[in-house]
C-alpha cells in the first residue's frame, strides 16, 4: 500500500513492534489511530467507508462461495475468509485471515457535509458556477444560493433524498 494509505490490517515487517513504519500512520502492532471505524458502512452507496478522511477506504465485500452461491462476508459459521496476505520477506499472496463477527450495524451518524441537495425541473449551465441537470443534483453550499434564483430550480428535502435516491 502506499505510504499515504492507513492500512488498518498491516503487519509488522520488520519485527520491532511498529506497523506502516515511517508514515503517518505508524503505530504500536494490533492499535488502530483514534478516528479510524473498523465497522463503518458505505452510507451514500459510493464504494467507499469514511468518506473524505484519512482513514477513507473500499468497503470490505469480500466473496465467499457456499454450496455454489457466492455472498458476501465469511458465509454462516465460516472461520476464515480469503484475503491478500503477507507470505515472506514483504512478499504480498493470497491466503486466509480469521473472519470477524460484525455486531449489528449502528445508526451511522449524519454526515457533515458543504453541499446542499437542488431538484431542478431542467438542465442549466451556468459560467463559472458549473452546471446542474434534470433531477436531483448535489452542490456545495457557497453556490446553491446561486442556483436558487433560477426558475425550476428548489431546494431539495432530506425526506425525498431518501425516498427517491435510498
Amino acid at each position: 500500500m502506499a505510504n499515504d494509505t492507513y492500512n488498518p490490517n498491516a503487519t509488522d515487517g520488520d519485527g520491532d513492534g511498529m506497523v506502516q513504519d515511517g508514515t503517518k500512520f505508524e503505530r504500536p502492532v494490533g492499535e488502530q489511530l483514534e478516528g479510524f471505524n473498523p465497522e463503518a458502512t458505505d452510507g451514500d452507496g459510493d464504494g467507499l467507508v469514511q468518506d473524505g478522511t484519512e482513514f477513507e477506504r473500499p468497503v470490505d465485500a469480500t466473496e465467499t462461495e457456499d454450496d455454489g452461491v457466492i455472498t458476501s462476508g465469511g458465509g454462516k459459521g465460516s472461520e476464515e475468509k480469503p484475503a491478500l496476505t503477507p507470505v515472506e520477506n514483504g512478499v504480498i499472496g493470497s491466503g486466509t485471515t480469521k473472519a470477524t463477527k460484525k455486531a449489528a450495524p449502528k445508526a451511522a451518524p449524519k454526515p457533515k457535509t458543504d453541499k446542499v441537495a437542488l431538484f431542478s425541473d431542467r438542465n442549466l449551465v451556468w459560467q463559472g458556477l458549473g452546471k446542474i441537470v434534470k433531477g436531483y443534483n448535489f452542490v456545495e453550499k457557497d453556490a446553491a444560493p446561486q442556483w436558487l434564483t433560477l426558475e425550476g430550480v428548489r431546494e431539495a428535502t432530506p425526506e425525498e433524498i431518501k425516498t427517491t435516491l435510498g
